[in-house]
């Protein structure tokens, strides 16, 4: 999202950027994402543009109904009385799961607490992170038993149409739907995660956390599907560029240096070297 609204055919610079994110709704999710993904993109290309007083005043709602507060969702862990399905409510307040992905998932007991999906609508992935692993380290979501459903199709249906019911029973005052949402706005805006879809470029400025940027992290967003990642290695004075994500890591790794240049894939149009991506 953002980079993707880019016109290809003119030259970057602050008013294409600004006619791009008034090109989105007014007051709209889409006006909000478009400002957040552009402004960090002018900042590593050096435009110098302020996009934040086209923000908007944006007010989360799913279906006409208010996403649930992370105060609300914690209060109401208590209130589910049957523990299988307090686990299922657990397990996607912490990990923005889908329904049936409560029941296939293999959670780490110990920090930090990730979460590998094993059925998955796409497939398996891994490296699904806890929003906020305070929450795992307190409900232990990998630990109890999880309801009784029998799938007879195959085709997971059942299982969302039991946790809806089972919210209702329980008078949860919104819908697993919104629950899952509220996930994705914390992880986005909390804890300035990718949230696959929205992000096509992430940028690590790595000193000391060379080795974790070059391994873990890299596993991490080729697991969500991040299409373009870059590690500028201060040290080596070097950009290391990973595509072609899977779920097993990248499947195409560079290393450039001084006036080699790069583009990035969302955006064919600018092409920077190395040097320039270090200000020099």
């Amino acid at each position: 999202m953002g980079l993707r609204w880019l016109p290809s055919d003119v030259n970057l610079s602050a008013q294409v950027l600004k006619d791009t994110v008034t090109s989105r709704p007014p007051d709209s999710r889409a006006r909000q994402l478009c400002v957040q993904v552009l402004n960090r993109f002018a900042e590593f290309a050096s435009v110098d543009v302020d996009l934040n007083q086209y923000r908007g005043k944006y007010k989360r709602r799913t279906n006409g109904l208010e996403i649930p507060s992370d105060e609300m969702i914690a209060q109401l862990v208590s209130s589910i009385k049957t523990p299988q399905w307090r686990l299922v409510y657990i397990r996607m307040a912490i990990y923005g799961l889908s329904d049936h992905e409560c029941w296939f998932c293999d959670i780490n007991p110990a920090p930090p607490y990730d979460c590998r999906v094993l059925e998955g609508k796409t497939g398996p992935r891994d490296g699904v992170m806890p929003f906020y692993p305070e929450w795992a380290a307190q409900w232990e979501p990998w630990n109890g038993t999880l309801p009784k459903v029998t799938d007879t199709v195959g085709d997971h249906a059942i299982y969302g149409e039991r946790t809806a019911r089972a919210f209702k029973r329980h008078k949860i005052p919104f819908t697993p739907y919104t629950l899952r949402h509220a996930w994705c706005i914390r992880a986005s805006v909390v804890f300035k995660q990718p949230i696959p879809g929205e992000v096509y470029l992430i940028i690590e400025i790595s000193d000391t956390t060379l080795d974790r940027d070059l391994g873990s992290k890299a596993d991490l967003y080729a697991a969500t599907s991040i299409p373009d990642y870059w590690v500028l290695n201060i040290a080596g004075q070097q950009l290391h560029v990973f595509r072609e994500p899977r779920a097993d890591g990248y499947q195409r790794q560079l290393i450039l240096r001084a006036q080699q240049p790069i583009t990035p894939l969302a955006f064919l149009n600018c092409t920077l070297t190395v040097q320039e991506c270090f200000g020099m």
